[in-house]
């Protein structure tokens, strides 16, 4: 036995090896679907007995591909979510295949069902295409120790149920009638005829408004903010007289060119040279200039042939000197920029942590002094809210709530840093648009990004009636420093609010001319409203042109314009006005009728002062072929998209695929226990 065993060793190692190879390749918790015919009965299928093996292992595969291989689930969902071949992904199945996975995650039979759908369909994935796949997709999962035949098997059902999904979404057919009917009036070109009634032309026929109507024009509108372009139903005009949040403040600047010179007087100019040319020297990876697109490098044959040896002494002495600075103007790669050139950079880059900190130093000695101050003042001063300053007496030391006081603690600064700060005072009411125009602190905001117009103006507003969404923030009392603020150039600023004027309606008599102007211009647009109705009810009865001749106004034509494009010619007007016309060209392209080809309508236009007499004067298809074949293709694109969308989440829904395939599941021993 011992020599048959020397004598045949080398066959028994090689069959001991192949077993060993087979019973790793073999999986242990993973059979196709062809071979797992064993085991308990899981339920029937069109009345075909399904096996727990089969299901058990359509779980595993899903679950291994979408928990075990990185990107699996992302593969998943993008191999099921194809739709059409030759369209982008991202138009379809994004919706439909999110539900679908969580469809099968919630029934993981699902996988299953759906895998066998397809074959029973005849829908075939080849192996080379499975292979190709899993190497190119899933190299790692050699790595993370998982079954191969379990990974090709999940990639072959998500294969199935892809173009499962593709025959489906294939059956999908829209129109040309269809789509043209849905976008005919996107793509249609429009022409009016308009008659126009303008505010000025009744103006001179407007008598002076009495003294009952501006008063009820005023009552109307005191509480309404003027903001330009919030016109509203009750307001088309956009009228409004209530004076806004106004304040006046005081604030200190910190300039950042002197934090710059502050910090470059604490060396010589030498120094400060030395510094930088260490920089340049440590820091060359910085200042490379890259390589001209096309380089021409500087060779024998660029400069012209060689001397010949028989030239005259003279000029075989002077020729080689030329060519050395002839060859350094063409560079053949990058190169790196020269000192001189980056000298003024690299300053500002070694100044730049000094000034950071310089400042950061002084605005904080600022705010903590007048901090200090503000809590001694406020103790004297419960109610800090009052309209206006206390007047002070000058005498003596400068009291807190005056600008002389602002003006010593910057001299204190200037003794301590070598630094002067800035003090300035508005002394005027402002609103947030008139400081948001001040020089340098209108653009600056704090740390929250909350802009200094604002900032100030939160001092004034009214408490808000209701609980707002989120807290507001705390508002500045009077003389209460604010928080630091900077701005784009890097200056620093902190300001106090000295006076608060909140939003309230005027009186009268500071805002009666323009009330009365803006009664008139009611009154005259009124007037002309009155004259369109007129006028557009007799076009209704005789035609736009018989109507305006009749009233001797001209008729004024627009340009075809397409209405999903925000441009009309031969209409000068604002956006809002542009797509009110708009609105109203569709609604009478939906109005004509054989019998009614050309339709008419009132335009109110009051962002333009005018109203409009329009007439739907032609419509047609005024695209040119080209760019009614992408619209079309466009439409296609999008209305098969929905289609397909509305489609799909019926056809994969667990409760329709198991409807359809007459799937049965096996009633538990539990359930057949009760």
């Amino acid at each position: 036995m011992y020599r048959y065993f020397e004598r045949n060793g080398k066959k028994f190692l090689v069959f001991f090896g192949v077993f060993l190879m087979v019973a790793f390749i073999v999986p242990t918790g993973f059979k196709s679907c062809a071979l797992s015919t064993n085991g308990r009965a899981a339920g029937k299928l069109a009345g075909q007995t399904v096996y727990e093996g089969q299901l058990s292992n359509a779980k595993s595969e899903w679950e291994l591909l979408t928990t075990r291989l990185p990107h699996g689930r992302d593969f998943a969902y993008m191999e099921m979510g194809l739709a059409l071949a030759g369209f982008p992904q991202q138009q379809f199945g994004a919706q439909t295949m999110q539900g679908l996975e969580g469809q099968i995650d919630k029934h993981p039979d699902l996988f299953f069902l759906l895998s066998h759908e397809a074959e029973q369909q005849g829908i075939i994935v080849s192996d080379d295409t499975i292979n190709t796949i899993v190497a190119n997709d899933f190299p790692e999962s050699k790595q993370v120790g998982v079954n191969p035949i379990a990974v090709q098997e999940a990639v072959r059902r998500v294969m199935l149920i892809g173009a499962l999904r593709d025959r489906m979404a294939s059956s999908v057919k829209v129109s040309e009638a269809a789509i043209l009917h849905t976008n005919a009036p996107e793509w249609q070109s429009v022409r009016l005829n308009m008659v126009e009634f303008t505010t000025s032309e009744f103006e001179k026929a407007v008598p002076a408004p009495t003294t009952q109507q501006v008063q009820a024009q005023f009552d109307q509108y005191k509480n309404v903010l003027p903001v330009p372009g919030s016109r509203s139903a009750g307001n088309p005009l956009d009228f409004g007289y209530e004076v806004p949040d106004r304040v006046q403040v005081q604030y200190l600047t910190v300039p950042r060119q002197q934090i710059l010179d502050t910090v470059r007087a604490t060396k010589s100019a030498y120094d400060w040279d030395v510094d930088a040319r260490m920089y340049y020297q440590e820091h060359q990876e910085e200042f490379i200039r890259p390589a001209p697109p096309e380089t021409q490098p500087a060779t024998r044959e660029a400069l012209g042939p060689p001397m010949p040896t028989t030239q005259p002494s003279t000029q075989a002495a002077t020729q080689p000197a030329t060519l050395p600075a002839v060859a350094s103007t063409q560079p053949a790669g990058p190169t790196t920029r020269p000192f001189a050139e980056v000298r003024k950079e690299i300053l500002d880059k070694i100044l730049a942590p000094a000034a950071d900190k310089l400042s950061d130093t002084i605005t904080a000695a600022i705010r903590t002094r007048l901090t200090d101050d503000y809590k001694t003042y406020a103790a004297d001063h419960p109610t800090t809210r009052s309209a206006s300053p206390e007047t002070r007496p000058t005498t003596g030391p400068a009291p807190y709530d005056s600008l002389a006081y602002l003006e010593s603690v910057a001299a204190d600064i200037q003794k301590q840093y070598k630094l002067l700060p800035e003090v300035h005072q508005i002394a005027q009411w402002s609103d947030s648009s008139s400081l948001a125009k001040l020089p340098g602190i209108g653009a600056a905001h704090n740390a929250d990004e909350v802009a200094f117009a604002e900032y100030a103006t939160q001092a004034a507003a009214a408490e808000p009636t209701t609980a707002p969404a989120q807290p507001p923030a705390p508002k500045l009392q009077l003389f209460q420093p604010s928080d630091v603020l900077f701005d784009s150039a890097r200056n620093d600023y902190l300001f106090r609010v000295t006076a608060i004027s909140p939003a309230h309606a005027p009186d009268l008599k500071e805002t009666v001319a323009r009330v009365q102007e803006d009664a008139k211009v009611k009154a005259a647009y009124d007037m002309a409203t009155t004259h369109a109705r007129e006028l557009l009810d007799e076009a209704k009865k005789n035609g736009l042109a018989a109507a305006a001749i009749a009233d001797h106004k001209p008729i004024v034509s627009t340009g075809e314009f397409r209405m999903s494009r925000p441009f009309i010619p031969n209409f000068i007007a604002g956006q809002a006005a542009t797509q009110t016309l708009m609105g109203k060209a569709r609604a009478l392209v939906e109005e004509a009728t054989p019998e009614n080809p050309h339709p008419v309508a009132m335009v109110e236009l009051p962002s333009e002062k005018k109203v409009l007499v329009a007439e739907l004067a032609d419509v047609s298809l005024g695209a040119s072929d080209s760019e009614l074949f992408a619209d079309k293709l466009h439409a296609w694109l999008e209305d098969t998209n929905g289609q397909v969308e509305m489609l799909s989440r019926d056809w994969f829904k667990y409760d329709a695929v198991v409807a359809r395939l007459k799937w049965q599941p096996a009633k538990s021993e539990s359930d057949s226990g009760s």
